[in-house]
């Protein structure tokens, strides 16, 4: 299934045209090639948040209310695995870790605010 296919069942998904993902939507390396196409189009398209703003915008509660939970809970990701899914390929290219450190300096910063 190529890209394209992939984001209209997500949209459908997404605007309550379909129930549900397909069976054996999620299995194994195609499937993890298809939540990357899913997370990408939502946060770039769907939610239009640049790449560099997704640690500060994104948390787990904006993945999951745009039903990428139930495929994430299939792999045992949580939400940062979700977006190094997604993202491996920025991530590899000079970066590395560091978009998944800047999320969780967010996270820790948003932590440590709860507190106060």
């Amino acid at each position: 299934m190529n890209r394209e296919q992939v984001i209209d069942i997500y949209q459908d998904v997404l605007d309550k045209k379909r129930k549900r993902f397909p069976n054996y939507f999620f299995v194994g390396n195609e499937g993890k090639k298809y939540m990357r196409y899913m997370t990408r189009y939502l946060l770039e398209q769907r939610l239009s948040i640049p790449i560099h703003e997704i640690p500060l915008q994104v948390t787990a509660g904006t993945l999951w209310s745009h039903r990428l939970k139930p495929p994430a809970m299939l792999y045992g990701w949580n939400y940062y695995e979700v977006i190094d899914n997604a993202y491996q390929e920025d991530l590899n290219h000079g970066s590395s870790n560091k978009f998944l450190i800047n999320i969780g300096m967010e996270t820790k910063g948003k932590n440590e605010l709860l507190k106060q």
